[in-house]
């Protein structure tokens, strides 16, 4: 009886083994995102990155426009996509047809924007400013090729 378990416990320990991580596996990967202090969940901890792959739908094609207006002496962005923004799977795995948008302001990313309510532009410079908006997926992968610039101009 007792070779039975050891033979049952030697087989599920074997399994396990053979299922576990492997470090070598590119999905298992890990880099350091430069400006991570900027961007909430990337506080200088090494984050999962997604491989390069191309879109599992090719007659998905997801845009992203924005724009920006003040109202009473604060600026706010304002933007449209087709990609729908989920809070809900955020640094998760990849969920066909759902993300967040990398927000960079003057080259440095400022967070994520994961829904479509104005976002305040807080510490913006006098004069010209300009914004980065990059679709990524759930994980920040930014496979999606799609991106948007513009400025907006701080009076002084």
């Amino acid at each position: 009886m007792k070779t039975r378990y050891l033979i049952l416990f030697s087989i599920m320990f074997i399994a396990l083994v053979g299922c576990g991580n492997n470090s070598t596996s590119p999905i298992n990967q890990t880099s350091t995102a430069t400006n991570a202090s900027a961007h909430e969940p990337h506080t200088a901890q090494p984050e999962k990155v997604a491989p390069a792959s191309p879109i599992p739908n090719k007659e998905t094609k997801y845009s992203l426009n924005a724009s920006t207006y003040k109202e009473n002496d604060n600026y706010y962005l304002k933007v449209n996509t087709n990609l729908k923004l989920s809070s809900e799977h955020y640094e998760g795995a990849p969920v066909d047809g759902e993300g967040h948008i990398h927000f960079f302001l003057n080259g440095k990313l400022v967070g994520p924007i994961k829904d479509t309510s104005p976002y305040p532009l807080q510490n913006l410079k006098e004069g010209t400013n300009t914004i980065k908006l990059v679709l990524a997926e759930n994980n920040h992968s930014e496979r999606f090729g799609v991106s948007k610039e513009l400025s907006v101009e701080k009076a002084k």
